[in-house]
């Protein structure tokens, strides 16, 4: 893997490279996807062949000169070496658009003030400290480190690491563009004013409680955790996965963009205006009813759930499985937007105006008709029912599966 900061020659001792003007250039229109520092995007940019150039590394940083290849004479390294001692570094490093990787390396500190547009590599380092004013494009890598705390101020536009960590607290106004990991990490409470852009992973986490206010973009995942409740206001853009955790109960106001993983835990009701926009999976769960107004955006899974009846405005934009479910009854006006199996139900009658945009299973129930004005995307299957007639304004985009009498 080419590091920063990477260059390359024709054997002339003339170094060829991205310089801040050209970094810039590529980090607003990159259409040929060239990389700051390597050696094939290098020779490409400026028409060369790569395999009769000599490739150069040199970290500004350590000071470390490698010579990766050398495919042409003369051999200009020792030139080459001698011009990076003396280049001023300054302009590129304080455009940020490079990955500095310091793994294994013996250096012990950072410069206040470092951006790095790219990531930043210290595993394994002697770093024990990072520099006020840190910004981390990317990815900022500190596992097995000596780090014990992290800078007022540090931004990570992409993914922060702290798993095998020293460090024990986060600082406020934290902000993680990219996913947080802090399972089998050695931080105990979360700050205020955190705001992780992609997943938030506490399972197996020494985390008791969440503060107010949290924003998670992506994944929020408790699974296993010690956490006990959530803050009011809470928001999830992803999955919210709480199998397994110690949650009793749900906040008002609860938002979560992607799938909500119930299964396993002590949860026995939902909280007014619950808005899910990915699936709802009830099954092996300990509640016994849904808010009205409810709003599933994909599958709502109720199988084996303690369910026994549907709340009023219910909307489910994927599938709604009721399969061995106590449901005797369907409310007025429900939508769901994918199949709706109530094969093995109780149900008895479906209700007028009842609209399904994928399948309609009634096999093994005790439905004896079916409404007028009845609209289903997919099949309609009838099998081993009591219906014997279809009624006026049916419509079913798919096969009718009928029993022949």
């Amino acid at each position: 893997m080419c590091k920063f900061f990477s260059l390359i020659t024709k054997g002339d001792g003339e170094p060829k490279f991205f310089d801040e003007n050209i970094r810039l250039e590529l980090s607003i229109n990159n259409h040929k996807d060239y990389k700051y520092d390597s050696h094939s995007s290098i020779a490409n940019f400026f028409g060369l062949n790569e395999d009769k150039c000599n490739k150069y590394e040199y970290n500004p940083i350590t000071k470390i000169f490698t010579v990766d290849q050398i495919n042409t004479q003369p051999n200009d390294s020792e030139k080459v070496e001698k011009w990076c001692n003396s280049f001023d570094f300054n302009p590129i490093l304080k455009s940020g658009f490079f990955d500095l990787n310091l793994m294994n390396t013996q250096i012990t500190s950072l410069p206040d003030g470092l951006t790095v547009g790219g990531d930043l590599y210290l595993r394994n380092s002697q770093i024990t400290s990072l520099p006020l004013g840190l910004t981390v494009g990317g990815y900022l890598d500190l596992m097995n480190t000596q780090i014990t705390s992290l800078p007022l101020g540090l931004t990570v536009g992409g993914n922060l690491d702290l798993m095998n960590t020293q460090i024990t607290s986060l600082p406020d106004g934290l902000t993680v563009g990219g996913d947080l990991y802090l399972r089998n990490s050695q931080i105990t409470s979360l700050p205020d004013g955190l705001t992780v852009g992609g997943w938030l992973d506490l399972s197996n986490s020494k985390i008791t409680s969440l503060p107010d206010g949290l924003t998670v973009g992506g994944w929020l995942d408790l699974s296993h955790s010690q956490i006990t409740s959530l803050p009011l206001g809470l928001t999830v853009g992803g999955w919210l996965d709480l199998s397994y955790s110690q949650i009793t109960s749900l906040p008002l106001g609860l938002t979560v963009g992607g799938y909500l993983d119930l299964m396993n835990t002590q949860i026995t009701s939902l909280p007014l205006g619950l808005t899910v926009g990915g699936n709802l999976d009830l099954m092996n769960t300990q509640i016994t009813c849904l808010p009205e107004g409810l709003t599933v955006g994909g599958y709502l899974d109720l199988r084996d759930s303690q369910i026994t009846s549907l709340p009023l405005g219910l909307t489910v934009g994927g599938n709604l499985d009721l399969r061995y479910t106590p449901i005797t009854s369907l409310p007025l006006g429900l939508t769901v937007g994918g199949y709706l199996d109530l094969m093995n139900t109780q149900i008895t009658s479906l209700p007028l105006g009842l609209t399904v945009g994928g399948y309609l299973d009634l096999r093994y129930t005790q439905i004896t008709s079916l409404p007028e004005g009845l609209t289903v995307g997919g099949w309609l299957d009838l099998r081993n029912t009591q219906i014997t007639s279809l009624p006026l304004g049916l419509t079913v985009g798919g096969e009718i599966y009928r029993d022949i009498f």
